[in-house]
């Protein structure tokens, strides 16, 4: 015990809800569960609760990671739907027509089948004309660049129904092509109002989606953004979801929104644990969100409502210490956040955002 790291805390959110720690003496928190010779306490009223409770709904088992993992997991549903699939090159019905052998991305299912499973796993984005990643549209040619290439587009338009006003800021390309789509056989068509080069920094262009959906008329065309904001405005503002329900804007206070952080860390204990490596793991997933939750603006403090997702305020003070430490966009502030709800950070602790945000010093 005398090389035992100091506790972060004086209370395990694992002895509190399930009545113990399994992480017993490597617990980061083990004197809030620890009696006399360093016994690690169980409260067996509350255990008998979860008996027979699953903690973790969407897991899976050591064994079947295994078998993912060796490649010995038996893909009979998928192979048989995949070979039916490919016998036949065009389907009917619903306006979807295209071939696995049209649409799949090359390479990705050639082994060794880890080092392509980042690929794969994105394999969804690719081959959608709105897609901006660069890897889609510049190396393969998929993504946005499909609006160039019409041959290979008519090819995969079947079973795709999401597209960009064009790739370059200021030369629409989409009303142009809708024409096409509709001739190809597509049945519906969803349009983000900005181009690929706009990516998501830049208001959609309404008068211009429609303009198109006259003109794909009678094909449907929906504005796609109104489904993605949904995923997107969450990370900035989860209690999104509570304003639409109460058809209200709330004006959250800070200590509201300590109060989310604090339930997010006690998940995130409770599924990669209350150990050092869990409590690390929990402060990087933490980092990430609050990476994105510093774009949120109080509602009490806007000149107008609601706030769009592509602004992006000045540097403002909060109506308190803790809504201007949320507000920073300065990364040593979030981690300082994080040290409120979990403690000091290692010695030499180092932290860069995956989206690359920019983060003053």
């Amino acid at each position: 015990m005398a090389t035992k790291a100091p506790d972060l805390g004086d209370s395990c959110v694992l002895f509190k809800t399930f009545g113990k720690c399994i992480y017993g003496a490597t617990c980061r928190f083990a004197g809030s569960h620890f009696g006399e010779d360093f016994k690690n306490i169980i409260d067996t009223d509350l255990q008998k609760q979860w008996e027979g409770k699953a903690v973790v709904k969407n897991g899976l088992s050591k064994e079947l990671q295994q078998q993912l993992r060796k490649k010995k997991f038996p893909f009979d549903k998928s192979q048989e739907y995949l070979r039916h699939l490919s016998k036949t090159s065009r389907t009917t019905g619903s306006g979807s027509k295209a071939s696995v052998k049209e649409t799949r991305m090359p390479n990705l299912w050639k082994p060794p089948f880890s080092e392509n499973l980042q690929a794969l796993w994105s394999g969804r984005h690719l081959w959608r004309d709105g897609c901006v990643y660069e890897f889609a549209s510049g190396t393969v040619g998929g993504g946005c660049a499909l609006m160039t290439r019409a041959n290979k587009f008519e090819q995969i338009v079947r079973g795709m129904n999401y597209i960009r006003t064009g790739v370059q800021e200021k030369t629409n390309l989409a009303h142009k092509i809708i024409p096409s789509l509709r001739e190809w056989g597509a049945a519906l068509v969803t349009l983000h109002g900005r181009s690929r080069e706009q990516r998501y920094t830049k208001v959609a262009d309404w008068e211009y989606i429609a303009e198109c959906a006259k003109i794909a008329s009678p094909m449907p065309l929906f504005e796609q953004f109104a489904c993605k904001w949904f995923s997107f405005r969450p990370r900035i503002e989860p209690w999104i979801f509570t304003e639409i329900k109460e058809r209200r804007h709330w004006d959250i206070s800070s200590s509201e929104r300590f109060e989310i952080l604090k339930d997010y860390t006690n998940y995130g204990l409770e599924h990669w644990g209350s150990d050092t490596q869990g409590v690390e793991k929990t402060r990087k997933f933490l980092l990430e969100w609050l990476s994105f939750l510093c774009r949120y603006i109080p509602a009490g403090l806007l000149e107008r409502l609601p706030q769009r997702i592509n602004e992006r305020p000045p540097y403002y003070m909060g109506r308190d210490y803790m809504e201007t430490l949320m507000a920073s966009q300065n990364v040593g502030d979030w981690i300082k956040i994080s040290e409120m709800l979990l403690g000091p950070v290692p010695t030499n602790f180092t932290f860069l955002p995956k989206h690359k945000a920019n983060s003053y010093k």
